[in-house]
């Protein structure tokens, strides 16, 4: 397969970053490694902690960027501390918006209109389909997950890909 220098580009610099600063599996955002993206700006997002201890983890869109079929197989949380998930789903993205993240489970309806057409992982993403990524989060007391990965499969080939997000649970954001 032969790529455009652009992509050529791309997978230099991804070695020349992880040549000076990648340490196995422990970084935040893993390269993108095939044909499913997930998320956007590297970031961080608290959310004030709640008594039931869930949370709505929605704050990034997946996109299959190919002709075919991707089969996502699993979904699992990076780092996790004293944070666990309890279900991942991929929802619809209604009018460009995305859940985003929230105290409290499910996310409340008035906001999250792909909420009610989610389907849970493993599930197809359709060529060139963008998804809403929903994790169902439990935490109890302070909590932090450094990122969430995702394992795929793409023309037979299981490859993940992590997002750039960041979550904090605290009693308090500013």
């Amino acid at each position: 397969m032969r790529r455009s220098s652009a992509e050529a580009l791309v997978g230099i610099g991804t070695i020349l970053v992880c040549a000076v600063g990648c340490s196995g599996d422990e970084g935040v955002a893993a390269p993108h490694d095939g044909a499913l993206r997930l998320g956007g700006d590297q970031g961080t997002v608290c959310v004030p902690a709640t008594r039931s201890g869930d949370y709505t983890f929605a704050q990034d869109a997946v996109n299959n960027s190919t002709d075919a079929a991707i089969e996502v197989t699993d979904v699992s949380l990076v780092n996790p501390d004293h944070a666990s998930m309890s279900g991942v789903y991929l929802a619809p993205i209604i009018d460009k918006m995305l859940i985003g993240v929230s105290s409290g489970w499910p996310p409340s309806a008035g906001m999250t209109p792909g909420f009610a057409a989610k389907r849970p992982v493993p599930t197809r993403v359709d060529p060139h389909e963008w998804a809403n990524l929903v994790v169902h989060i439990n935490a109890q007391g302070l909590a932090t997950i450094d990122a969430v990965e995702v394992t795929y499969v793409s023309h037979g080939v299981r490859m993940r890909v992590r997002n750039s997000t960041r979550l904090m649970i605290r009693p308090k954001c500013s």
